[in-house]
């Protein structure tokens, strides 16, 4: 609390708000806006829960509402998802499903017996003779599930509203809130929606260290509280898509239920992890988790890392990672090509170790399996590890960055279909309902103005632009393009089919970097 802010504007953060709280009856300290767990990873706290079977440690994965082994609870709540989830004034927290603790867990032997209990045997195993079978169900469910539910609480009831409005976009990036003004300034009442306490999407934490994108999402936030007709709902998830354009939308008081005319769909895309041994360890992260600590949360997520990559995002990574004052011990790159963006380019010149046509084997856990403390690196042959070549690379810090899928879930629910594109190695929207429409990330667009772009056609697409009486000349004819790809992302379909309801610097313990 003594050192200078140096933190962005942007950040959810206010270190003028210093906070107290305790996990696992420890007492630790937060600024107002961390959530848990960037709380705790600033005070070097790595093993955050434990997996649902086999009681595996698991620390922070994707910092993106996501991470769904690491669920709190206290007197009151449970299953509290704590990467998103902000830290209260007086607070005291512990980790779900664990006995002794989550770092004495004594459930965790289950893990010993894991070739023994593979998906599904207890299904298999316990229902003869049946008369026993309630009684197995019964330990099984106390050994293996979530949070524990007080009967002797009143959990009281939420708060419902209705609304109404021309235009719902859902996702609050680039591509979100350029639809929304593009819309709004043609005289159309918007509903902007995101899950994140702040606008901006991936501006947030993939483009922090771009001063021109920064000054960009300064620009696009000023004309958000500018526009009149441009109504923000941040902190809300759209959690369902019905039929005849009716959306739920939950946040921490209320659910609104929502109906619309017109939806664009600006919800971006996943990063997707890499399969290898041990993959699910604290310490192994996805970029972008790495990337929403330092640059959200100004946290450092690491001593010293290794980069596993199969795209550009990832080299840019591996640059925040740097300019954060982790060690980059090496960028293993599993395209045989390599990369040649700028930050490839800056990368070399500091001398970076670089595994072009490699693979991770495995991360290798500490003494007491808690974190990572190597990672097994080999070359690939004909699309397989060559075991002669194996080398060993010390790192407490593994990020990840090969690919993206769509985050179509609200799509889907509408009724729209996606298509595989080969240039993209992604699913893309094909079809989508009458009045949907999709922008960004989700329909393969990654290049930022692009992104935008597509945000503004959508805003203005002419289907829309028919129901709102804006002229010919006004709507451009598609929702977007996906990058390199010909033609329109989505085709209009006749008519949208019922949904089903789903959720969507001073060195401090541990030596992690709050900045």
């Amino acid at each position: 609390p003594d050192k200078e802010d140096t933190r962005p504007a942007a950040m959810p953060t206010d270190r003028q708000r210093l906070l107290r709280f305790s996990f696992e009856g420890q007492p630790y300290t937060a600024y107002a806006g961390d959530t848990f767990s960037s709380a705790l990873a600033a005070h070097g706290v790595r093993v955050l829960g434990r997996s649902f079977k086999y009681h595996r440690p698991r620390g922070i994965y994707s910092l993106a509402n996501l991470d769904v082994n690491v669920l709190l609870e206290d007197d009151e709540r449970t299953n509290l998802r704590g990467d998103v989830t902000p830290v209260w004034d007086g607070a005291a927290v512990r980790a779900v499903n664990t006995r002794g603790g989550v770092l004495r867990d004594t459930l965790r032997l289950a893990d010993s017996f894991g070739a023994f209990m593979p998906v599904g045997f207890y299904y298999k195993t316990f229902y003869r003779p049946r008369r026993f079978f309630p009684l197995w169900e019964r330990m099984l469910r106390r050994v293996a599930g979530l949070g524990t539910v007080d009967k002797r609480r009143h959990a009281g009831r939420s708060a419902n509203d209705f609304a109404h409005t021309e235009l719902l976009v859902v996702g609050a990036g680039p591509a979100g809130i350029s639809a929304a003004l593009a819309a709004a300034q043609h005289g159309v009442r918007v509903c902007l929606v995101d899950e994140q306490p702040t606008p901006g999407g991936s501006l947030l934490y993939q483009h922090a260290s771009d001063q021109d994108a920064q000054k960009l999402l300064d620009g696009l936030i000023a004309q958000l509280a500018a526009e009149p007709l441009v109504c923000c709902r941040l902190g809300t998830v759209a959690a369902g898509y019905y039929a005849d354009h009716y959306v739920a939308l939950v946040d921490g008081v209320r659910l609104t239920r929502l109906r619309t005319r017109c939806t664009v769909l600006a919800t971006g895309a996943y990063e997707q992890p890499a399969v290898f041994g041990n993959n699910d360890l604290p310490g192994v992260m996805l970029a972008t988790a790495a990337q929403r600590l330092i640059h959200q949360y100004a946290v450092r997520p690491g001593r010293r890392a290794v980069l596993l990559t199969a795209n550009s995002e990832g080299y840019a990574a591996a640059r925040d990672l740097l300019r954060a004052g982790v060690e980059l011990a090496a960028v293993v790159d599993l395209r045989p090509e390599g990369d040649r963006s700028q930050a490839a380019l800056e990368l070399a010149q500091q001398r970076v170790s670089l595994f072009v046509g490699h693979m991770v084997l495995a991360a290798l856990p500490d003494r007491h399996k808690l974190g990572v403390q190597a990672v097994q690196v080999a070359p690939l042959r004909h699309g397989r590890p060559d075991p002669a070549e194996v080398k060993t690379i010390e790192c407490d810090l593994l990020a990840m960055s090969v690919g993206w899928a769509p985050a179509d879930g609200l799509l889907c629910q509408a009724g729209g279909k996606s298509r595989y594109s080969e240039g993209l190695r992604q699913f893309v929207p094909e079809a989508a309902p009458a009045g949907v429409f999709v922008a960004g990330r989700l329909a393969g667009v990654f290049d930022l103005s692009e992104q935008m772009a597509s945000g503004r056609r959508a805003g203005l697409s002419k289907p829309a632009g028919l129901i709102w009486g804006l002229s010919r000349g006004d709507c451009p004819q598609a929702a977007g393009k996906a990058a390199g790809e010909p033609g329109m992302v989505a085709k209009q379909v006749v008519k949208p089919r019922l949904g089903n309801n789903s959720s969507a610097g001073e060195m401090v313990p541990g030596g992690l970097h709050r900045q």
